[in-house]
């Protein structure tokens, strides 16, 4: 993965890189969000086009990180959108 470069300067025309994004920093962050997210909402959002969007990213989450919890957080927010008849 890339570098993520601030832009600072440090006063010698030379980039100060604040940080490198490795594989394993990238899936420490997306854990560390998504497992924060699911804590503090444990039941499922209503059917709607925000809440949508955070599955399409935490069903993304679960592809790159295998961690079934994420997959079954999703589910339970589609069943219970379907009893409600959202879908």
């Amino acid at each position: 993965m890339a570098g993520c470069k601030s832009g600072k300067s440090n006063g010698q025309n030379e980039v100060i890189v604040d940080s490198v994004w490795t594989k394993s920093k990238v899936l420490e962050t997306i854990k560390k969000v998504n497992n924060y997210w699911q804590e503090e909402n444990p039941e499922p959002a209503f059917a709607f086009w925000h809440p949508a969007a955070y599955h399409t990213g935490n069903i993304a989450a679960y592809e790159v990180t295998g961690n079934i919890d994420y997959k079954k957080y999703s589910e339970a927010w589609a069943e219970k959108s379907m009893e409600r008849g959202y879908f």
